[in-house]
This record gives structure tokens, C-alpha cells and sequence, in this order.
């Protein structure tokens, strides 16, 4: 007999067609932004929105055994570690704008480097330089998942990252990196980073390992284009870190309800599955909508006053 378990999409990962365009210093409000506890009509309202929704747009129930389970660790295999590629010159054009070159041909004598880590647990990339006439060190980070856009091409890779990566210095002698501000007074909602590697020769197979990543095979078959209306900003955020339940009760609240209902089909277990994703797919929706909506009211408040 073959165990099965059965699999609940994350909340709050936003699909691409219930995305909401937003400026980076939106996203940096919204960190703050709590919806007021609503009436128990407000929750009602809610409660059978949802459940409505999950009934009409129900999400295809996926299984899990240990078949599944078996091909989704060797999904995960081949990406640990670090994969290191020297540079040749490093740029960063946007909110905030930096240009490192390399002054010493020579690898041994002059670091500077992307190193990009694979391991789904810190997925990222980091740009590092040491100046071989200043002892300090500097570095940009840039998660996978804030990678818009990236075309690799002539030794050279291009990245639009969404808002403004931080450039970051290390003195000698101290443990603690610290912002360097190079800002400008435009605003942008994108940045582009360019990388130069050395030679102008693109590293063997690194394409085929980057696009080992999800968030950079999605970056690497997007390109890099004028503008990226289906990007999500929020996708692979961590979901205990956005606290739904205290910064909109009444919402959860209403999905606890519409999730109660479930009780009535528990002879379809499959149909139970698939109501759910339709009504947490459109809890992620209106939580998002409900705190857009707060922070631009709260927004146009203060700017009356």
C-alpha cells in the first residue's frame, strides 16, 4: 500500500496573473501597512467571497509519494555549492550606481569576482572586490528571486534586479559589512547590473547551470526587456515574515471560515484539495489588494496633512 501525503501550495507566493504592479518604495511600505479589524459583516463578506471563489477556480490537486518526493530531491541535486567566475569589470545603474574595475590582471593578486550560490537555501549571487591598492573590501548581493531579467552573451551577463541592491563595505579589521551610499535622485524600479567576466569569455556551462535555478531559468527566458509587468516582487518571500494574521485578522479570519466548509465534502478528498488552492489562490490575491489599498489610503492621509 502505497502512503500518499498531500501537498498545500504556499501562501502569499503571488502567481503571475494576480500580480500587482509596485514601485520598490511601495513594497517598503507595505512592511509596515496593517489592515484594521473589519465587522462580522466585513468577515462574511469575505468568508463566502472566498469560499465562492474556491469552488469556481479550483486548483488541480498535486499528490505526493515517494516517488514525487524521490524526483524533487534529485531536483535539488547539483545545486549546492558555489560556482566562481573572476571579473573584469562589475557595474550597478540605478536608485543607486556603482563601477568597479580590475586594476591587476592577475587572479592571484587582485580578488574580484561574482560568486553565485546555489543551494536553494541561500540563493543569490555576490559581486566581491578587493582593490589591490585598498584594504577594504566591497560587495553587492542580489537575491535570485529579485531577478527580473538576465541574457548571458560575449562574456557578458546582463541583470535587471528589482529596486536597488545594497553596495556594501568591509574595512580591515572589521567583521561587519555597512552600506556604501552612491545614490541618485532619480527613482527607479529597476536596477542593471552588468558583469564583464575576464577575457570577455563567458564561463563553461554556466548557463546551463544557472538555469538549474528556477528563479534565474525564468530571469534567462524573459531577457532583458523594457519593462516587466508579470514580475512578482513578493515571490519566495518567507511567509512567517509577513504575519498575515496580524496585519489583516479579519481576512484570515474569513479563511478560517471558508476553510471550515470543507467539512461538507470530506467524502472527495480530492475535491477537498483542489477548493482549498482555489481559496488560498484568492486569500493571496485580496490580502495583497486589502494592503495595497490601507497603504496608499494611509499614504494620501498623511500627505493631506
Amino acid at each position: 500500500m502505497t502512503t500518499k501525503a498531500i501537498h498545500f501550495p504556499k501562501l502569499l507566493d503571488l502567481g503571475a496573473n494576480d500580480t500587482i504592479p509596485m514601485e520598490p518604495d511601495e513594497i517598503v511600505c507595505l512592511a509596515s501597512t496593517n489592515v484594521p479589524e473589519g465587522s462580522h459583516d466585513e468577515c462574511t463578506q469575505l468568508t463566502n467571497d472566498l469560499w465562492e471563489y474556491g469552488q469556481s477556480h479550483s486548483v488541480p490537486a498535486i499528490f505526493i509519494n515517494k516517488d514525487t518526493a524521490t524526483q524533487y530531491q534529485q531536483s535539488l541535486e547539483g545545486r549546492t555549492g558555489v560556482i566562481t567566475c573572476h571579473l573584469e569589470l562589475a557595474s550597478l545603474e540605478g536608485s543607486t550606481s556603482a563601477a568597479w574595475k580590475r586594476e591587476d590582471c592577475r587572479v592571484s593578486k587582485e580578488k574580484f569576482d561574482v560568486k553565485f550560490y546555489l543551494n536553494y537555501r541561500n540563493e543569490k549571487l555576490s559581486v566581491q572586490h578587493s582593490p589591490p591598492n585598498d584594504k577594504s573590501k566591497y560587495k553587492i548581493d542580489v537575491a535570485f528571486n529579485k531577478v527580473m531579467g538576465m541574457e548571458i552573451a560575449d562574456g557578458v551577463l546582463r541583470a535587471d534586479v528589482f529596486g536597488t541592491p545594497s553596495v556594501e563595505k568591509k574595512s580591515e579589521n572589521s567583521h561587519v559589512w555597512q552600506a556604501v551610499s552612491h545614490s541618485n535622485r532619480k527613482s527607479n524600479r529597476y536596477s542593471r547590473l552588468t558583469l564583464v567576466f575576464i577575457h570577455r569569455v563567458t564561463p563553461v556551462s554556466l548557463q546551463q547551470n544557472l538555469q538549474k535555478i528556477p528563479f534565474l531559468e525564468s530571469a534567462l527566458h524573459t531577457g532583458i526587456c523594457n519593462e516587466y509587468p508579470g514580475f512578482d516582487p513578493t515571490k519566495g518571500e518567507n511567509l512567517h515574515e509577513r504575519l498575515p494574521i496580524l496585519r489583516d485578522p479579519t481576512l484570515v479570519r474569513a479563511a478560517q471560515l471558508a476553510i471550515l466548509r470543507l467539512r461538507n465534502h470530506s467524502e472527495r478528498i480530492q475535491l477537498i484539495v483542489e477548493t482549498f488552492g482555489g481559496i488560498e489562490r484568492r486569500f493571496r490575491e485580496l490580502l495583497m489588494k486589502r494592503l495595497v489599498k490601507k497603504s496608499q489610503l494611509s499614504a494620501k492621509n498623511q500627505h493631506e496633512e
